[in-house]
């Protein structure tokens, strides 16, 4: 945001905008990778929308550990 309000001289800054939207992807599919080795599908993520609770279940359903078995999305990460 400070690098936006000194090459851009705005108040919405495109740089901002373009990190955030350049980083938003990767974490999705790192989150959705770590729930599929929890043998849990990829929609959980949409769990975080509940305020509060739903971020804390999918924070505790990401610190799971790795189900040893080979689920539907395939061979586990260990």
């Amino acid at each position: 945001m400070l690098l936006d309000a000194i090459i851009f001289s705005s108040e919405t800054g495109l740089f901002y905008i373009v990190a955030a939207l350049g980083l938003f992807l990767p974490g999705l599919a790192v989150t959705i990778r770590r729930l599929h080795d929890t043998s849990r599908s990829g929609w959980w993520f949409l769990i975080g929308i509940v305020p509060l609770v739903g971020s804390i279940i999918l924070l505790v359903f990401l610190v799971s550990d790795t189900k040893l078995e080979t689920n539907k999305w395939g061979l586990p990460a260990k």
